[in-house]
């Protein structure tokens, strides 16, 4: 209950008008929050999927935003229900492999 307010406001400093370190340090927080409630985390996972994987998409995805992004992708896919993943597995791990040493 205590990070539904918390999510918008945290949503905004994800924005492509925020600086990059901002950028970088939203999707790190929701990462690391989303690892925290682990499956309660469940209700935002589609949005934010959706947030990080256009935010990867992008050709202008500075190395900082982009290493955050792929940890939050693999903490939401960790705790997201089947149903939020269903036929998207391959695109994500397409999206992903690039940046995986």
């Amino acid at each position: 209950p205590y990070f539904q307010p918390l999510y918008p406001a945290l949503l905004r400093w994800a924005a492509p008008t925020r600086a990059i370190q901002d950028r970088s340090m939203a999707i790190g927080c929701f990462a690391e929050i989303f690892d925290a409630m682990t499956v309660v985390s469940a209700k935002y996972t589609p949005n934010f999927i959706a947030l990080v994987t256009d935010i990867m998409r992008s050709s202008e995805c500075p190395p900082l935003v982009l290493r955050n992004c792929v940890y939050a992708l693999g903490v939401a896919v960790a705790y997201a229900p089947d149903a939020t993943l269903a036929g998207k597995v391959p695109a994500l791990i397409g999206l992903v492999q690039p940046h995986i040493a």
